[in-house]
């Protein structure tokens, strides 16, 4: 079965973000570790290479440089690579601004 966020808006390429296993005013700066996304990118999910693993429908919030954390659902998990669905799809400016900053 297909990842449930594939859209004709997707990149792949590398970008990187911090992801954590808790509310972003819980962990404070702390995060889990940083992952790099080198797969699929879209609006509305991603996957990413993660430093631990995650477990199926778990929550996790992901940040990118310069944005507020995205509270994303895992939808599925190999290893340390996971695919996630934004609970909030990417507004397209600032799904164009994450592209700018990879250079794509």
């Amino acid at each position: 079965m297909p990842p449930l966020w594939r859209h004709d808006l997707r990149t792949s390429g590398r970008t990187y973000a911090n992801v954590s296993r808790n509310r972003p005013r819980e962990s404070a700066n702390r995060d889990d570790g940083q992952s790099r996304f080198d797969r699929d990118l879209s609006p509305q999910g991603c996957s990413l290479n993660l430093v631990d693993r995650v477990e199926l429908d778990e929550i996790i919030w992901i940040k990118f440089l310069g944005l507020e954390s995205l509270e994303a659902d895992v939808c599925w998990t190999k290893d340390f690579v996971a695919g996630v669905e934004f609970k909030k799809p990417l507004h397209p400016s600032v799904f164009a601004m994450i592209l700018d900053r990879q250079g794509t």
